[in-house]
């Protein structure tokens, strides 16, 4: 018999129909749940870190953690813009700490640091600490320099549609974390002599070395083909991350670049000759009495620097040095006419103790406190050590009293009365010295250029009119959506006007820095910029360079390129792929070499001359870190500087240009520095530059100056003109050994690495 699904269908209608009905709302309620769960990318419940002592973390948490980010970052940006007023300006400086908590929100967060903050604060309440409304009241009234009123603070509830406990718990969790993490900055200040010691010759010692490359990309032939499965696995591990040419990080986002023209109005050879003298010598009397008027000598270098805070000598952050070396002390010479004056012995300021206490940590609002003693004039030693200018004379100088004049002491009562010529002449004011100027043929020569790049400037307007004449066409073409006119060429232009236009081919940042534009400061600043937030195309502008002004266009941008599949960067993932892994035997290769090294116990150059190759490179002097040349490191904390890396130069190429002039070294990186200054003179190493491209052999030539000469130095030194040179490091080495303390002690495992929310 025939089976007819209909009739099948008429008979059992009803028990078909609810079976529809059941399976039809099962599906509307699950169907969104299946497809969130298996949906690519992840779903709200996905689980992203596990902890045994304060829960999972899922997509959802995450979003909700971001979330709360934003309400703080609006709330405390609606209270500084009631607070603020823009016509008084002491108010607006005493919103400062506020506007400082504020910036601290606008920087954008990735998503590990999300889910650490939130770990840290539920490890702190762990520990004990708290945060009620007193506690977050105080810090609304320290941020706020008690302008907060009861009615300001609603209306900014009320912007932000957030209610009271709401807020009071986000503050609450900011200021336990902040609490735990003083705790930890507390744990670290015991600094051991033979760390400082370490960090001073980060600073102040110099060596010079001699380098042999081995590239990398010599060994990638020898890596052996991957597996589909081992290269989508790559691919999966790094294709939200961006390829940094500077980084030994893998990343498949490509970066952003740019393609721009340029005109510098420099002082070239026919510039030059277009100055007249007379035009020299009229630009010298306008200006003889604002640039060249010749400095007078300060009569004291302390007075210069005054109100610092005195940190110097031993104590619980900087311990005394227990080397035995005994440094010999300057002593002034005494002078011959005049009694000798007994110098009065100055008190040190006793240390303060902070008492403990439960009030938030706000982070950086805290002024310091600089003791104010009263300071004799002392006579000036031939010879004062940075030592002496901070132990005692960089406390504000208190005005003697007025019976006594400056470097006197009060006279005894008993002392002769001077007659009255005495008197009238020391009334009578000395007569000042007259105004010295620079020799008008000591400066005749930098006028000329001055002058001429003024001439120079005063053409660039001429080419800058017709790319804007360009630009509005461009920009009305494309926004038509029609065919852009071509690009004209302005060459011709610029050299009608005894000027050069220059053309720089589409790159990134990194290769961007290596073009010879970027050999000034002033350039490679303007190219940071441009990359951070680039212009429309062809809308040129003017900006100060170290050569003279310049005028610049954008001609083409790239954005940034994110990989949607694998099979669409394949080839770009093989290829990074091998060179990782080529890492290794380029290493082994080095390391051969520089055993070679160590058993000929001569120069790397002695060692390999005449090897087909090897070539071996010498640097000019370098250190570790430097604040910049001519730059005093106290001057530059002064102005909130920090040290960075130096430049490793070869020999001949002149500062700054290293990127760019250099054949052999290139960004050598923190790795490469920690390697080299762990040698002495005539040892050798094997170290990776910053993105791990090449490895080289280097070995110490020689090293200035002495560790006598040094460690006597360091002995007379001011721990603050050093301590950064190491401090940040140590600090991040040991806040991830605390994280990972953490993550042990709570049961903290990640599943999976977040992806970042977008900006």
């Amino acid at each position: 018999m025939a089976l007819h699904p209909f009739r099948t269908f008429q008979r059992n209608q009803k028990a078909w129909l609810a079976v529809i009905g059941i399976a039809t709302m099962i599906s509307f309620i699950l169907l969104p749940v299946l497809l969130q769960l298996f949906s690519r990318g992840g779903s709200t419940l996905n689980t992203i870190a596990k902890c045994r002592s304060f829960g999972n973390v899922t997509n959802q948490s995450l979003a909700q953690l971001n979330d709360e980010r934003e309400i703080m970052r609006r709330f405390m940006y609606v209270l500084y813009e009631k607070l603020a007023d823009p016509n008084d300006e002491t108010k607006t400086n005493s919103l400062r700490p506020l506007m400082q908590f504020v910036r601290q929100y606008d920087q954008r967060q990735d998503s590990d640091t999300l889910v650490n903050n939130w770990l840290l604060s539920q490890y702190a309440k762990q520990q004990g600490l708290r945060a009620d409304w007193a506690v977050v009241s105080d810090l609304l009234k320290q941020l706020t320099t008690n302008y907060l009123t009861d009615t300001i603070y609603q209306d900014c509830l009320n912007s932000v549609g957030i209610s009271h406990q709401r807020l009071e718990y986000l503050l609450g969790e900011e200021i336990v974390r902040q609490q735990l993490l003083e705790r930890f900055q507390l744990s670290l200040e015991p600094i051991s002599p033979a760390t400082r010691w370490n960090w001073y010759q980060r600073l102040y010692r110099k060596v010079q070395i001699e380098a042999v490359a081995v590239p990398v990309e010599q060994f990638v032939g020898q890596v052996s083909e991957p597996s589909k499965i081992e290269l989508k696995k790559f691919f999966e591990e790094h294709k939200k991350k961006h390829n940094d040419a500077a980084s030994p990080e893998t990343g498949f986002i490509e970066p952003a670049e740019l393609a721009f023209q340029y005109v510098i109005a420099e002082a070239n050879k026919k510039m030059l000759d277009s100055v007249t003298e007379d035009e020299i010598k009229k630009y010298y009397e306008e200006n003889k009495d604002t640039l060249f008027v010749k400095p007078e000598q300060p009569a004291q270098q302390e007075k210069e620097l005054p109100g610092l805070p005195v940190l110097g000598g031993a104590g619980v952050l900087f311990p005394a040095p227990q080397k035995p070396v005994a440094v010999k002390e300057q002593q002034a010479e005494p002078k011959k006419e005049g009694p000798k004056r007994e110098e009065p012995k100055t008190e040190e300021p006793k240390k303060e103790e902070t008492p403990k206490s439960a009030q938030p940590a706000v982070p950086n609002v805290t002024p310091a406190v600089t003791p104010q003693a009263e300071e004799p004039k002392q006579e000036e030693p031939k010879k004062t050590s940075m030592n002496s200018l901070v132990t005692a004379k960089l406390v504000k100088f208190q005005s003697p009293p007025a019976e006594q004049t400056d470097g006197q002491a009060a006279p005894a009562a008993d002392a002769p009365k001077p007659d009255a010529k005495q008197v009238n002449d020391a009334a009578t004011p000395a007569p000042q010295p007259a105004v010295q100027f620079v020799p008008f043929d000591e400066v005749k020569d930098e006028i000329r250029k001055v002058l001429a790049r003024q001439k120079a400037s005063a053409l660039l307007p001429k080419i800058q009119e017709k790319m804007k004449e360009y630009a509005k066409v461009y920009n009305e073409h494309f926004e038509a959506g029609k065919q852009v006119p071509p690009i004209p060429d302005l060459s011709k232009l610029a050299a009608d006007n005894d000027l050069l236009l220059k053309i720089v081919p589409a790159g990134t940042l990194f290769q961007t820095l290596k073009n010879e534009f970027a050999r000034d400061m002033q350039e490679r600043q303007r190219l940071v910029g441009l990359y951070a937030q680039s212009p429309m195309p062809f809308d040129s502008e003017v900006f100060s360079g170290s050569r003279g002004d310049v005028l610049i266009w954008i001609t083409n941008v790239r954005s940034e390129r994110k990989p949607e599949k694998f099979e669409d960067v394949e080839s770009a993932v093989v290829k990074r792929w091998k060179e990782v892994q080529a890492r290794i035997p380029a290493k082994e290769s080095a390391e051969k070499l520089a055993a070679e090294t160590k058993l000929s116990q001569k120069s790397l150059a002695e060692t390999f001359k005449g090897r087909e190759g090897i070539t071996v490179v010498e640097t000019e002097p370098f250190s570790w870190k430097t604040y910049g040349a001519g730059i005093h490191p106290l001057a530059a904390l002064m102005q909130g500087m920090r040290p960075v890396l130096d430049e490793v130069r070869e020999q001949g190429v002149a500062v700054g240009n290293s990127l760019i002039d250099n054949k052999v070294i290139d960004v050598p990186g923190g790795d490469f520095m920690k390697s080299v200054f762990s040698l002495s003179v005539g040892e050798t190493a094997v170290a990776f530059n910053q993105p791990e491209t090449v490895v080289y052999v280097v070995r110490i030539k020689s090293s200035t100056p002495s560790e006598d000469v040094l460690w006597d130095s360091f002995q007379a030194a001011y721990p603050l003109e050093y301590v950064y040179a190491g401090q940040p490091e140590e600090s991040a080495d040991a806040y991830r050994a605390w994280l990972d303390h953490i993550y042990e002690s709570t049961g903290f495992t990640w599943e999976r690495k977040p992806d970042d929310f977008e900006p």
